[in-house]
């Protein structure tokens, strides 16, 4: 059987892959991962929960709901890979006519709905990470 962690959150945010939610410092992030030592600095273990059945000894993954075609028309090109430094488990980019809109995964509203410049993007996450 898996054991599940529990950590705190020192600084910045961080979405675990099924990217359900966005965690903030100061948050208390389970997982069955050791993020202590993924992200040295970041997480501080605060203890461990019981071990869970999980069939076969893997785990489960939540599937996201995908956007409907008209959704994903309307908010333009997906464009996140062009951006390097944005994380795409945390954000995606769409470009629309000449403005860029990040949007946190999962999310359906733009995280910037006036669009902004593709020099301002990468800046824009990051600041966005340090909230």
């Amino acid at each position: 059987m898996a054991t599940k962690f529990r950590f705190k959150l020192l600084e910045g945010k961080h979405a675990e892959e099924d990217a359900v939610k966005v965690y903030k410092k100061g948050d208390v992030v389970e997982s069955f991962s050791n993020l202590a030592e993924k992200f040295p600095g970041r997480f501080e273990l605060v203890g461990e929960k019981a071990p869970e059945k999980v069939e076969d000894e893997k785990i489960k993954i939540k599937i996201k709901p995908k956007a409907t075609e008209t959704e994903l028309q309307a908010r333009g090109d997906e464009v996140t890979k062009d951006f390097k430094t944005v994380d795409p488990k945390l954000f995606q980019v769409f470009k629309r006519e000449k403005l860029f809109h990040v949007f946190e995964v999962g999310k359906t509203s733009p995280l910037n709905p006036a669009g902004l410049k593709a020099d301002a993007v990468e800046k824009f996450c990051t600041d966005y990470l340090e909230q």
